[in-house]
C-alpha cells in the first residue's frame, strides 16, 4: 500500500483503464462528427473522411482525390507464440491444415517505420511491461518479390492487457516512394499529427526511429474466425543515424505466431502448435528489433 493507504498497483491500472475509455470513443462516435459505415481493408476497420496532407511534390502521390481513409478496428484480444525460428515451416504446414489461407492477402512482406519522442516514451511502456500501450507506426506492403504497389498507412495501436483497438488511415504517399526516404526527412515527422488530429492521445514530438520487417502469411481459423499471422525474417531495415545510428539486418529473436479475434484463449483446433515450441508471451517486435540494433 502507499503511503495515502491506496495500492499503486491499482491506481497504475485504473488510471490505464480511464486512459483506454479515450480510445474506445472511436467506436461510439464518429471521427470528427463522421458516422461510421462501412467495413474496410487488412483491419476490418470502418471508412470515413480525413483531413488531407500534401505531400512533397504530386509524383509522390496516388491518382486519386486529395484525402485518405480512417479506420478504427473493433476491440479484440490478441495472443502471441514465439518460436525458434528453423521450427517455421512446421507450424506453417500445420497452419496450412487446419486453417484456411487469409482471402485477400495470404502472403506479403510488412515494413513498420515506428515512431517515438526522442526519450523512447513508447518502448519504455513495453520495457516497464505497463498495463496500456501504445504503438505509433507508418506501414506498408510488398510483394515477395520487393515489388511495393500499394499506398503507405498510418497506424496507433493502443493496447490494454490482451485487448487491442487500431487507428488506421491511409496516407497520400506511396510505399515505393517511402523506401526510398531517409528517417531524417522532415516530411515524415509531421505523419503522426494526422493521427493526433483525429483524437489518438499522443506524447509530441514524434520521431522515425527504425523500420522494423519481416515475412507475414495470414490464415483465418474456419470454427472461431480468428485470423491467424506467422511472421518470421525479423530484420531491421533502416534506423534514425540521429536518435539510433546504428543499423543491423536479420534481428535473432524467432519467429513469431499472433491469434487476433474475439476469445482470450487459443482456439482448439490450434492447440497443438506448443509440440512445434510455441510460447505463449508478450512480445514487441519493436523492442526486439531496438534491442537488435548493433554498430554498423
Amino acid at each position: 500500500m502507499g503511503l495515502l493507504g491506496v495500492d499503486p498497483h491499482r491506481a497504475r491500472v485504473a488510471r490505464d483503464e480511464a486512459l483506454y475509455l479515450l480510445v474506445l470513443r472511436f467506436s461510439d462516435v464518429g471521427l470528427h462528427g463522421a458516422n461510421i459505415a462501412k467495413p474496410v481493408g487488412l483491419d476490418q476497420g470502418w471508412r470515413g473522411p480525413l483531413p488531407a496532407v500534401a505531400p512533397t511534390s504530386r509524383a509522390n502521390r496516388r491518382s486519386r482525390p486529395a484525402a485518405t481513409i480512417p479506420a478504427v478496428s473493433s476491440p479484440e484480444h490478441e495472443i502471441k507464440y514465439v518460436l525458434p525460428e528453423p521450427r517455421s515451416g512446421m507450424v506453417e504446414a500445420f497452419l496450412s491444415r487446419v486453417c484456411l489461407p487469409d482471402p485477400q492477402y495470404p502472403d506479403t512482406i510488412v515494413a513498420s517505420l515506428y515512431f517515438d519522442t526522442p526519450g523512447l516514451h513508447l518502448l519504455r511502456q513495453k520495457i516497464n511491461s505497463d498495463y496500456l500501450k501504445t504503438k505509433i507506426r507508418l506501414r506498408w506492403y510488398e510483394e515477395p518479390g520487393g515489388e511495393a504497389p500499394g499506398p503507405a498507412f498510418a497506424e496507433a495501436k493502443f493496447r490494454i492487457g490482451t485487448r487491442r483497438r487500431k487507428l488506421r488511415l491511409e496516407t497520400e504517399y506511396s510505399a515505393a516512394w517511402l523506401k526510398q526516404q531517409p528517417l531524417t526527412r522532415p516530411e515524415l515527422a509531421l505523419l503522426p499529427r494526422l493521427l493526433q488530429e483525429l483524437g489518438a492521445p499522443l506524447p509530441q514530438p514524434m520521431l522515425p526511429l527504425v523500420e522494423v520487417r519481416y515475412r507475414r502469411r495470414r490464415y483465418v481459423e474456419p470454427l472461431s474466425g480468428s485470423r491467424i499471422a506467422l511472421d518470421t525474417d525479423l530484420s531491421v531495415g533502416r534506423s534514425n543515424p540521429v536518435l539510433a545510428p546504428r543499423h543491423t539486418g536479420q534481428v535473432p529473436a524467432g519467429a513469431v505466431l499472433e491469434v487476433k479475434g474475439k476469445d482470450f484463449h487459443l482456439p482448439a483446433t490450434l492447440a497443438a502448435v506448443g509440440a512445434f515450441g510455441c510460447r505463449r508471451r508478450s512480445f514487441s517486435k519493436y523492442h526486439a528489433c531496438f534491442q537488435g540494433l548493433r554498430p554498423a
